[in-house]
């Protein structure tokens, strides 16, 4: 008993043109904000320095805490850039790049807000 032929497969779509474009732009958008929200860490610190109300342990936990959520917020490039180049893990990797980029720009609002909140 002969096997059937084969099954020709269709070609594989390339991936369209502003999927790559915004993948490579979604991470200096977020990094942007992450950089944004440490700049404005940064003036709060340097009133809370004129006004006296400033707290070392303060400043030092909330600059390490925007520094973490930059360093994540710019690692999540990686996957996203790994989703739009391959399709088997795309899902995956966009899901897990997309969670990162989030939890990077939350982290530094928490940062910031927090540190706010310490004055009042």
């Amino acid at each position: 008993m002969e096997s059937p032929p084969p099954v020709p497969k269709a070609p594989a779509k390339p991936t369209p043109a502003w999927v790559i474009v915004i993948g490579i732009l979604l991470p200096f958008v977020w990094g942007g904000i992450a950089v944004g929200l440490g700049f404005m860490a940064m003036l709060m610190m340097a009133f809370g320095s004129d006004s006296g109300l400033s707290k070392p342990e303060l400043q030092n936990a909330m600059l390490v805490g925007e520094m973490i959520s930059i360093g994540v917020a710019g690692i999540a490039g990686i996957p996203i850039g790994l989703g739009i180049a391959w399709r088997k893990v795309r899902k995956v990797c966009l899901w897990t790049g997309g969670t990162m980029a989030v939890l990077g720009i939350l982290g530094a609002v928490v940062c910031v807000v927090v540190y706010f909140v310490s004055f009042v």
